[in-house]
């Protein structure tokens, strides 16, 4: 697949691996550990499985085969296609969803809310084909950003809880406040 990378120190040594989402780690200067959904603001990108370039300080690398990065470093996508792992934890992926991190560290999942992304889906996955593991890899393609939910992406799920709950709320008022319809005559002081 057509990437570029650059390698990154990793804080966590070979524990980090190709599909994992990366994240800058706030404890270790210029050091990348598996992505928190705690600290999605820290969202780096997803590690490269063999990138077709690779930035190495003010050097470019062109590969045609596997790269092997030094020991305790993990090459970050910068761009291009990239396969990451994801899980169904904000349900089920479909080509153009945008990708975020899960609770899992280092896997990604659906993004529903505003925040850093790591892409758009190319591929959709449903956990079909992985039933033994507690997630699959897609092909995504890398673009970190700032995205924003819009209204028609929001899920359909939060917008009818939130519209049932202010049905609720206003139909209780309702009941609580009574209103009398009667009609009053003329004798009425109020009237």
């Amino acid at each position: 697949l057509f990437k570029s990378s650059e390698p990154f120190d990793s804080a966590q040594g070979k524990s980090m691996e190709a599909g994992d989402l990366a994240m800058i780690d706030p404890e270790n200067p210029v050091r990348l550990k598996k992505a928190t959904q705690d600290k999605r603001n820290f969202l780096a990108g997803p590690i490269s499985t063999s990138p077709a370039i690779v930035f190495e300080g003010s050097g470019l690398k062109a590969l045609g085969g596997v790269y092997q990065p030094e020991e305790d470093k993990v090459p970050l996508t910068l761009s291009g296609r990239v396969p990451i792992k994801v899980n169904l934890e904000n349900g089920e992926i479909k080509i153009g969803d945008p990708i975020t991190i899960s609770s899992v560290p280092g896997i990604g999942t659906k993004a529903l809310t505003g925040g850093k992304i790591v892409g758009y889906a190319l591929q959709g996955y449903n956990g079909n084909n992985e039933p033994a593991v507690n997630y699959g890899k897609i092909l995504v393609l890398a673009n970190l950003e700032n995205w924003t939910a819009s209204v028609v992406e929001t899920s359909s799920a939060f917008e009818s809880s939130w519209i049932a709950n202010a049905i609720d709320s206003v139909i209780s008022w309702l009941k609580s406040t009574v209103v009398s319809t009667s009609p009053r005559s003329s004798q009425d002081p109020c009237w």
